[in-house]
């Protein structure tokens, strides 16, 4: 079976490696173009008021890559007893090599998953630091905020749709049988990038049910969910398929 991966450039090795040990090819073909953003003088101010919120949420591999950049250069040492949140595995990394301990839901990878934390139950006249990329979902803020937070946004990084010509995308379809997407986004982005209906014959596994209903929205009759985003539960779903 064929595996076509669409994480961001950067993101896709470890993945690669593990569809190929589990015994499927695969290819690469990145859906979002990541890129950092410049800070104003509003976002500065945050990051030198790191110490005063009770919490930060990191909402994204992406995030922590660029947001421990920006950080590290106000904060040689990071403020302690601070909570630290995020979800999946991957980002939980990322901030573990900055000696950062965060907690992630044992429920699942979801923004859902995230605000159920008990961590986030008692919040009344807390401050929480989100940190993301531009144009991301408002449910955590909005949820945070119902809950007597007071919320501030640091979007350290920007999604755009990567260039490809019609015939490089449709010659990365044409060879895949599974595409495997973890970005609403992404989706977006695979649909603009061909108007070939081939596509929707192709079987598409997404991480979340705000996925399927994004891809069905698309035109896939009928995407696979996969209990996750992290690697093990997009290969549990393609496993699954055979």
């Amino acid at each position: 079976m064929n595996i076509l991966v669409t994480r961001p450039l950067g993101q896709q090795e470890q993945l690669q490696e593990q569809l190929l040990t589990a015994g499927f090819e695969s290819r690469h073909l990145p859906l979002l173009k990541i890129e950092p953003v410049e800070i104003d003088a509003i976002d500065r101010q945050a990051v030198l008021n790191l110490d005063k919120f009770s919490g930060v949420i990191v909402i994204s591999p992406n995030a922590a890559s660029y947001g421990l950049d920006l950080i590290d250069q106000y904060w040689p040492q990071l403020p302690i007893k601070q909570t630290w949140l995020t979800i999946g595995t991957g980002t939980k990394d990322i901030l573990a090599q900055h000696g950062i301990q965060a907690i992630i839901p044992a429920t699942g990878t979801t923004t859902e998953d995230l605000i159920n934390l008990p961590q986030l139950k008692e919040i009344n006249d807390q401050s929480w630091l989100i940190i993301r990329g531009q144009g991301g979902r408002e449910l955590l803020a909005q949820c945070l905020k119902e809950r007597g937070a007071q919320v501030t946004y640091l979007e350290v990084y920007q999604r755009g749709c990567p260039v490809y010509t019609e015939q490089e995308t449709l010659a990365k379809i044409n060879w895949s049988d599974v595409i495997l997407v973890s970005s609403g986004q992404a989706l977006e982005n695979l649909t603009t990038l061909t108007s070939n209906k081939l596509l929707f014959k192709k079987t598409v596994v997404v991480s979340s049910t705000r996925l399927m209903h994004i891809a069905k929205r698309l035109g896939w009759r009928n995407p696979v969910l996969a209990a996750g985003a992290n690697n093990n539960q997009m290969i549990d779903a393609i496993q699954n398929l055979t």
